[in-house]
């Protein structure tokens, strides 16, 4: 009796949760906000409109790093090497109201490729 209980809250949990689990997984790229890169030699910040996922990417031989830092001290980097690889990208997911870093060092602002994602469940 208290095993099926159990199984049953499990169950009910799960299937309350199963938008957000799937959006975990990977950030739905279809409607995103562009961010506009305003700085290639320090941070700059954004602040999520929604829960979602703040992407970026560079193709530029000239940049050195990528970088995006969350308010709660998680950090995503990616280190492009100056010119050892022809690009990078990185995600990560946000809540609403999360203030976002961005340091994108090197190259021009044009090099990059910043967007902001709604996580599917807030859609």
């Amino acid at each position: 009796m208290l095993k099926a209980l159990i199984q049953l809250f499990a169950e009910k949990f799960l299937q309350s949760k199963k938008s957000w689990v799937s959006e975990q997984c990977a950030p739905i790229v279809r409607n995103g906000i562009n961010i506009p890169c305003t700085s290639t030699t320090d941070f700059f910040t954004y602040i999520a409109p929604y829960n979602g996922w703040v992407t970026s990417r560079c193709n530029s031989i000239t940049v050195s790093a990528l970088e995006i830092q969350v308010d709660n001290g998680q950090m995503a980097l990616a280190s492009v090497l100056n010119g050892n690889t022809a690009g990078a990208g990185i995600c990560s997911y946000v809540k609403k109201g999360t203030t976002i870093k961005f340091l994108c060092r090197g190259g021009n602002t044009s090099d990059y490729s910043l967007w902001f994602y709604k996580a599917s469940s807030d859609a």
